[in-house]
Parts: structure tokens; C-alpha cells; sequence
């Protein structure tokens, strides 16, 4: 990806604690180290913004993400993030093309994506998961 910038901004309320992340098995453990222990990093051309907070209490800057990758528990379990005001707030963060990427397939989602100008895809998900949804932003 020469020339290319990447900015990842991640929102997470509940980051994992060193003693569960030392613990993982994943290599090289200094960079698994590092990108849990900093707020803010930049290597090259990538820069990692973490946010200590929830996607509720944020101010989220419309026009402003090309890619959100919705990564919120199933609405069974974490309803109020699928809720419509909060589909809303991210999908008016997207830049105009911009996509919206989750794991949730609910019918009700795909409904709200497109009352809101999305361009509504369900997708092959990963190994694991059925399906997927992606949405652009149109307006």
C-alpha cells in the first residue's frame, strides 16, 4: 500500500487489562504490546488513535471515516447500540462513499441503513460467520 495513509481511530469502553493481552498467543508480542499500551501511535504511513470511552458518549465529526467497522456485541446483547439515533450518528460520520461494515445481518438493520441514503449489501462472512453487511454512503 505505498502512498497510502491509513488513520485507524478505535472506540473501545472496556480495553483488555496487560494481564489478559501478556497472555495472548499472538507474535511478535512487543507489537501486540505496543499497540495496547498506547493511546496514540504512528509507524510511517499508519497513525492508531484509541479511544477510551463509549461510541455514546463521543462526539463523532460528520463526513469525517471512510470505513467504520461496526464491531458492537449482537442486539440481543448490546441493544442500545443498535438502536436507530446511534446507526444514524455513525452513518453521518461516513465521508460520502464511505462504508459501513458489521457482522450484524438483521433485517432491521439493513432497513435503517437504507432510510438513512446506504446502499445496502449482506455479504459471505468470514470463517464463522454466516453473513455480513456493507453499506455506502450515497447522500
Amino acid at each position: 500500500m505505498t502512498g497510502h495513509k491509513i488513520e485507524y481511530t478505535s472506540v473501545e469502553a472496556f480495553p483488555l487489562e496487560p494481564e489478559i493481552y501478556r497472555e495472548l498467543n499472538y507474535e511478535p508480542k512487543d507489537v501486540l504490546q505496543t499497540l495496547h499500551e498506547n493511546q496514540q501511535l504512528e509507524r510511517g504511513n499508519f497513525k492508531l488513535k484509541k479511544i477510551h470511552s463509549t461510541l455514546q458518549e463521543i462526539p463523532l465529526p460528520t463526513n469525517s471515516f471512510d470505513i467504520i467497522y461496526f464491531d458492537a456485541f449482537a442486539p440481543s446483547k448490546q441493544p442500545s447500540m443498535w438502536e436507530f439515533p446511534m446507526i444514524e450518528k455513525v452513518c453521518d460520520a461516513l465521508t460520502p462513499g464511505g462504508l459501513f461494515v458489521t457482522y450484524c445481518a438483521k433485517g432491521q438493520l439493513k432497513r435503517d441503513l437504507k432510510s438513512l441514503g446506504m446502499e445496502v449489501e449482506t455479504l459471505a462472512g468470514p470463517p464463522g460467520k454466516k453473513e455480513m453487511v456493507r453499506g455506502t454512503k450515497t447522500r
